[in-house]
């Protein structure tokens, strides 16, 4: 990387972390103002229902699988997918020397090295159970559709059940006319604020950085190296993953 880069790269991670921090100041700025109980009904809320939801991410495969819902996604997404290799490796069969062309191609994409790896990782593991006949176009596109399920199970869907009923609870906490917690109430209410703010912020830059896997070079590879860099995202990326169970393989 020469010294533009890097520098460009360092003011990136720079301007993360201010819009993370920002975040979590308004976030924080909202408990406040709550107070302690209906902001630690809104933080307790959202993590129950995302966790409930991320937890059962599995059984959301499982049951895309058995309708067909899969196979058709990967239909729709075939054409774009297939857009990303050369056309006589989006055609060709299943085979080992052809899958290592498809592995180079996904390796010049513009990806978050994660998402790379585990899109390469399913590949190798979707190429052992094809059948005959298959084209490496098709298998890429089903692992790519088995990704975004997983990631719509682990990430996108919690994060708005728990979005949702967080609105819910802390609407209903206000009805019932809460008292709070005396003079502990209102630094209650930051601190419970300021972690919902966090969740929130993790679960949108997780969503997002899975997500762009549907369309490389949308985002600036920089932003990902950025990402990589910055000191609060790492934090709240760790703070949303303690939330599930994990990955998904697709």
């Amino acid at each position: 990387m020469d010294g533009g880069a890097g520098i460009a790269t360092a003011s990136g991670a720079w301007a993360v972390d201010a819009a993370l921090a920002a975040v979590l100041a308004v976030a924080a700025w909202q408990g406040y103002r709550r107070g302690a109980v209906v902001a630690l009904a809104g933080v307790a809320t959202f993590a129950l229902a995302a966790w409930l939801l991320a937890a059962r991410a599995g059984e959301l495969q499982s049951w895309a699988v058995r309708t067909g819902l899969l196979g058709r996604l990967a239909a729709v997404l075939e054409p774009v997918v297939g857009a990303w290799l050369p056309p006589e490796v989006a055609a060709a069969p299943v085979r080992p020397v052809e899958l290592l062309r498809v592995l180079d191609a996904l390796a010049q994409l513009p990806l978050p090295p994660e998402l790379r790896e585990q899109w390469a990782d399913a590949l190798r593991a979707a190429a052992r159970a094809a059948g005959p006949g298959s084209t490496l176009g098709e298998l890429l596109a089903r692992v790519v559709a088995a990704t975004l399920l997983a990631d719509l199970g682990l990430y996108a869907l919690p994060m708005a059940a728990g979005l949702f009923f967080a609105a819910v609870a802390r609407r209903l906490t206000a009805l019932l006319g809460a008292t709070g917690l005396g003079a502990w109430n209102r630094a209650v209410g930051l601190v419970a604020g300021a972690l919902e703010g966090a969740l929130v912020a993790a679960g949108l830059l997780v969503t997002a950085r899975y997500l762009a896997g549907l369309a490389p070079g949308l985002v600036d590879p920089a932003w990902w190296q950025a990402l990589d860099q910055s000191r609060l995202a790492p934090i709240l990326l760790g703070a949303w993953q303690a939330l599930g169970p994990g990955s998904v393989t697709p």
